[in-house]
């Protein structure tokens, strides 16, 4: 084979390679945005899993899809507007608006919702999950014309915080007293604070109990609860003795149950790990 031949097998690879680049250059950020993400997927057909993570920006149909239709998909981002084709809302964001019709954008099949990234005092469409550590501090009693229905209002949760009764307890805190009022639109307030030794809880909504603690006694009344009893709290050890309406930590179990005053009307259960 001559001289010449080998340098054409050499030359013409690199020109090509020089061609694609100058290709990338002519497209902005083509070049980047294929570095930094080589395999992103821009759309699927409707049969198919959307990339985990991404939302459904708009929706068409396609002879592509076999008779299904094309969605296309991005990462989510602030102020980013979704088809509501049943993939969930990526997590933290949250949604402030939504429609109660189909939209153009998802091929006049589907509604949109807009989602952006939590902060305190954010006003969210009501009923949407909850990202940690945020807590619903105000319901709206009104219609929303950006929701179209009602909104809450969310606060990270920090120790005395007042919140709806219908939130959720984040960090391992309960609360500690309860109340009614205007701003949760009669789901009733309560004062949210860190699990400690011996803190006692309302017995309002309380759930499993914080991790590593158990119920060491049942107030069938205490003082801010109103109509709810109280719950005092302290962390698990070895013979203790727990009510039975505790949740148990991890590897923890009951060795022997009695009857005990302090958690009436429940039984006592001597603790093992």
């Amino acid at each position: 084979m001559s001289g010449f031949v080998l340098l054409l097998r050499r030359v013409l690879p690199l020109a090509a390679a020089a061609a694609l680049a100058v290709l990338a250059l002519a497209v902005p950020g083509a070049a980047s945005a294929r570095a930094a993400t080589p395999d992103t997927v821009t759309s699927v057909c409707a049969n198919q899993a959307v990339p985990s993570g991404d939302i459904v920006t708009a929706v068409s149909a396609s002879s592509a899809c076999d008779g299904y239709l094309l969605y296309t998909v991005a990462p989510p981002s602030n102020g980013a507007t979704l088809c509501t084709v049943g993939v969930a809302v990526p997590y933290p964001y949250v949604i402030i608006a939504g429609t109660t019709t189909a939209q153009p954008q998802c091929d006049n099949q589907f509604e949109t919702q807009t989602i952006t990234q939590p902060y305190n005092g954010i006003v969210v469409c009501f009923g949407g999950t909850l990202p940690t550590p945020y807590v619903i501090t105000d319901i709206s009693t009104g219609s929303s014309s950006a929701c179209s229905g009602r909104t809450m209002t969310l606060e990270q949760e920090t120790p005395g915080i007042t919140a709806c009764q219908n939130t959720i307890k984040w960090n391992n805190y309960v609360a500690t007293a309860d109340g009614t009022g205007g701003a949760c639109a009669g789901y009733g307030t309560e004062v949210l604070n860190p699990v400690h030794n011996g803190i006692v809880a309302c017995g309002v909504g309380a759930g499993p109990s914080p991790t590593g603690y158990v119920i060491t006694e049942v107030w069938s009344s205490y003082s801010g609860c109103g109509q709810y009893e109280g719950l005092e709290y302290n962390a698990a050890y070895n013979g203790m003795l727990a009510c039975s309406n505790s949740t148990l930590p991890s590897g923890w179990s009951a060795s022997s149950y009695r009857t005990d005053s302090l958690c009436s009307p429940f039984e006592g259960e001597i603790l093992a790990s």
